[in-house]
């Protein structure tokens, strides 16, 4: 009996000693951690900090080791996860190491932002599973608005009882491309039979080939401004470029002749030369006309607006798909259609 009270005191010792110990050698076990990381970083050895950094926060959760994590993670182009890390890591408040850095930390928020795209999808059913390029994001409606790295991607739907649904998407960085999907029930469902002692059967659904047309839509350059600004820059340039370099040459101001092809400023160079107050109201006129036209211009390439890109009539793999392609050129503006898997 005694021995046994005995044993039980020293088991009970060893557990306090080990719990009074053990917060202090993690932090230290995880600042050596984080320390092999930033050595490994040094050496370009990116992947084996990364595992460093995620050993160290497995440790004591710290703040400094999330942002690290992230960091590694940015170095290896792993964006998407990159940037959800670095965020969590910069909503921690009165972390010491965290408030230092928080402009830097800010600073590769921001790079790693200009990397990604957003995928925001509607329509689909409740429940159903999102992949992205194979990888599984979630479900919706949760899954809905999607963060991946900018380029092309392969989305998918996938659903109990219904047709997966598959798309080919392409997500310029920092925009967003939006997915109407549309989810087909499959004939008979997705149940599964089994016969006696035989093996498991699948039944294969049917695929519609015409259903209600879906639409997809995505952020363009708003080409309409440009082609809208560049008559009303260019007309007034060629009028008062023409005009007062005939008017001008061979006079006692011959050289302002070719002023009037500087724009926007030349018919205000010529302005000083005119003795008609309608030539003036004119000039003054054609040199506010072409800087209107400018920006005009200028916003056709700065600004977007909504295209629809896409018209899928049903979500089979034989079902046909009608796309519109936009195009623009120096002499023309138009597009094309295109029907196929018909």
């Amino acid at each position: 009996m005694t021995m046994r009270l005995t044993y039980f005191i020293l088991c009970a010792a060893a557990v306090l000693a080990v719990s009074l110990v053990s917060p202090t050698a993690q932090a230290q076990s995880a600042d050596a951690l984080i320390q092999q990381g930033l050595d490994l970083r040094r050496q370009q050895r990116d992947a084996e900090a990364l595992q460093h950094f995620q050993d160290a926060y497995n440790l004591n959760h710290s703040a400094q080791a999330l942002a690290q994590i992230a960091l590694a993670e940015q170095a290896l182009g792993n964006y998407v996860e990159a940037e959800v890390h670095l965020q969590q890591a910069l909503a921690v408040r009165g972390d010491a190491w965290i408030e230092a850095r928080r402009p830097q930390l800010t600073q590769a928020a921001q790079q790693i932002g200009a990397q990604l795209g957003t995928v925001e999808l509607s329509g689909g059913v409740p429940g159903a599973q999102v992949y992205v390029n194979g990888i599984e994001r979630g479900t919706l409606p949760a899954a809905a608005r999607i963060r991946l790295r900018a380029g092309s991607a392969v989305i998918e739907i996938r659903a109990q009882g219904y047709v997966p649904v598959q798309r080919s998407v392409m997500v310029a960085a920092g925009g967003t491309a939006r997915e109407s999907i549309q989810l087909i029930p499959a004939a008979g469902g997705q149940v599964q039979v089994q016969a006696q002692g035989g093996p498991v059967v699948q039944p294969q659904p049917r695929y519609t080939g015409y259903q209600q047309p879906q639409t997809r839509y995505e952020e363009q350059a708003n080409l309409r401004l440009f082609w809208a600004g560049l008559p009303v820059f260019l007309a007034p340039f060629l009028i008062t470029g023409v005009t007062g370099y005939i008017a001008h040459a061979g006079s006692s101001t011959d050289d302002l002749a070719p002023m009037g092809f500087i724009p926007v400023a030349g018919p205000f160079i010529y302005i000083d030369t005119a003795d008609v107050d309608f030539t003036v109201g004119m000039l003054a006129l054609s040199g506010i006309a072409q800087a209107a036209g400018i920006v005009l211009m200028v916003l056709g390439f700065t600004t977007t607006r909504e295209v629809e890109v896409r018209a899928s009539l049903g979500d089979g793999p034989q079902a046909p798909t009608l796309t519109f392609l936009p195009a623009a050129g120096p002499e023309y503006v138009g597009g094309s259609l295109a029907l196929n898997h018909f």
